[in-house]
């Protein structure tokens, strides 16, 4: 076969995902006219189905527009309700010097900005296509096509994309931290794990439980290298985790010289502590999720320094925390029910509509979506597990996103980079199961229903751990 025949399915690979990718910005562009429509003004129904700048993606739409302007990373709310300029870091900065770059390409209206984002969000399904296709050492490339579609059509992605959210940004990221890991276990060297710490760098800049990623993904991808000598794997984890802390270490330090009290990441963990630990969560219907009645324990009124209200707010979660330690069991078995939407339909639709506003239509939609992808999922993992595939890179975001919900609240927007992981386990999935059925149709169409035929299993994988391939004298060769 010459050069040019063997590229051919590659470029066959890459095109199909370039045409997902404009399906889905077409897709996402007919959703911002009709099922995520901008509010003609705001509306305190939080189950519109129209959408308007609140929350986060407005603290960050205001402080991206402050930070074009030359005034650094300031709290736009302060600026906008008290009148004066201080410094804001309720969120980590990526987000922000994302949309304050658009705003210096001339992005900047509430519509104009969704289309960039609706944009965003739809070249994000070529990442999640490669990293399906990276998952097997035989690079199919029908489940990254698959996974690719999935994504494109994704309830739970696209509603976001209409609300000018950081997961917006946060799963093309998530996406290239799977390629990176997938790259890394066909041929760990040095290079590629600092790739690794890259990519889990910038997720942390995105947002802030990323940095568990350290543990829960990279820790296992690397300890797990038997091709590898004993100091050599902990060579390669010190240098992802030397590279992720260098991304963040330059916000970090910057917060540490402009607060009054010191800020790890970010100004806004102790106010999401609080928000989790009052009467209203601890018990009755809202137990295991969030309100913002738990805010009036601190009593902060116009207090203007971010780090000293989070102090505050942390002072006062964490006390009710201690003194309603009975009942933190019971809370902590909700949150993660609420977090995987284990609860009865109805109240997941109330918590996603309310959480996120995402609309009672797009609610009713993402839970439809979400429960078939969650099963294929699953059945993704036990296949790939079958073949001894190295499963971190993916199921490692299920800990992640069950810490998270744990710690602070079950919030579904902080699940997104499990989504994207469950994506690509359902790609798998479905051609696994689209191969049985058609196996099946065949050998029936000619007449042969002995098992003892070949296994129509279509995928070649083997039952071996799929890994770095090893020569005879144990050393990884390169798998391109």
């Amino acid at each position: 076969m010459n050069d040019a025949s063997s590229r051919r399915p590659a470029l066959r690979f890459w095109a199909a995902l370039l045409g997902i990718a404009a399906a889905a910005v077409v897709l996402r562009l007919v959703v911002l006219q009709t099922v995520r429509p901008a509010c003609e003004e705001w509306t305190p129904n939080l189950t519109a189905d129209c959408v308007t700048l609140w929350g986060d993606p407005m603290y960050v739409h205001n402080q991206a527009i402050y930070l074009a302007n030359g005034y650094g990373f300031v709290s736009g709310a302060a600026v906008e309700t008290l009148g004066v300029v201080v410094p804001g870091a309720e969120h980590p900065p990526l987000p922000t010097v994302l949309e304050a770059g658009l705003y210096e390409l001339g992005v900047e209206d509430f519509d104009q900005l969704r289309v960039a984002y609706a944009v965003i969000g739809a070249l994000a399904t070529i990442l999640v296509g490669a990293a399906a296709r990276a998952v097997t050492t035989e690079r199919r490339a029908a489940p990254g096509v698959v996974a690719a579609g999935l994504a494109a059509v994704y309830p739970v992605f696209w509603a976001r994309d209409a609300q000018l959210g950081a997961e917006t940004v946060f799963v093309p990221l998530v996406a290239a931290t799977i390629l990176a890991c997938y790259r890394y276990r066909d041929r760990p060297t040095l290079g590629r794990a600092a790739v690794v710490g890259t990519a889990i760098g910038l997720c942390w800049l995105t947002r802030g439980e990323a940095v568990l990623l350290l543990g829960f993904v990279a820790l296992p991808l690397i300890a797990l290298r038997r091709a590898l000598a004993p100091r050599a794997r902990l060579g390669h984890l010190a240098l992802v985790t030397a590279v992720t802390v260098a991304l963040m270490a330059p916000w970090v330090v910057y917060d540490q010289v402009r607060f009054r009290y010191p800020v790890a990441v970010t100004t806004s963990m102790g106010a999401t502590v609080l928000l989790s630990s009052c009467d209203e969560t601890f018990d009755g219907p809202h137990i295991g999720y969030f309100a913002q009645s738990c805010l009036a324990l601190a009593g902060v009124g116009g207090l203007a320094d971010e780090s000293e209200r989070n102090s505050i707010f942390m002072e006062a979660g964490t006390g009710y925390v201690r003194d309603h330690l009975g009942r933190l069991p019971v809370v902590l078995v909700h949150r993660f029910g609420r977090i995987w939407n284990l609860y009865p339909y109805q109240q997941s639709w109330e918590t996603l509509a309310l959480a996120d506003r995402h609309g009672g239509t797009a609610a009713t939609m993402e839970l439809l979506a979400y429960y078939p992808v969650l099963a294929l999922a699953g059945g993704g993992a036990v296949l790939l597990r079958r073949r001894r595939v190295a499963l971190a890179p993916l199921v490692g975001w299920a800990g992640v996103v069950t810490v998270t919900a744990l710690a602070f609240a079950a919030v579904s927007r902080y699940r997104v980079g499990a989504d994207v992981a469950m994506v690509v386990l359902a790609g798998h999935a479905v051609v696994h199961v689209a191969g049985r059925l058609g196996a099946t149709v065949a050998r029936r169409g000619t007449g042969s229903g002995s098992d003892s035929e070949s296994d129509p299993d279509p995928d070649p994988d083997p039952e071996v751990e799929v890994g770095p391939r090893e020569q005879a004298d144990g050393q990884p060769t390169s798998v391109t």
